[in-house]
């Protein structure tokens, strides 16, 4: 059976590919399941890779704070609110607001 972890070299490489814009082939042995469309009005992120190596093994890659606004977005961890994808849980207001937008992609089919 293959391994289901990942190295740290593969998961900083797979973080530095979608944070310069996911553009082009993903570094092997991984291949594109989901990429969202370009959204001007939903600025966060997020890729679905599928390891061709190992079929069994997903990664889900969320971009990192790349301008002013994400790192202003990132310190509003004060106040807590409802998740409400997740009956009962919590999070911070500003991860809250990025996770919510993540949840929300769509492909260019619109799926």
């Amino acid at each position: 059976m293959a391994s289901t972890s990942i190295t740290t070299n593969a998961a900083y490489a797979l973080c530095l590919w979608v944070d310069k814009g996911a553009s082009g082939s993903p570094p092997q042995p991984w291949t594109t399941v989901f990429q969202p469309g370009n959204d001007p009005l939903n600025p966060n992120f997020a890729v679905v890779l599928q390891n061709i190596d190992n079929l069994q093994q997903y990664a889900v890659v969320i971009q990192g704070t790349t301008n002013i606004w994400d790192a202003l977005l990132d310190f509003h961890m004060d106040h807590i609110a409802d998740f409400e994808e997740i009956s009962e849980a919590q999070v911070a207001k500003g991860a809250n607001h990025g996770l919510s937008n993540v949840l929300r992609l769509k492909d260019g089919d619109g799926q």
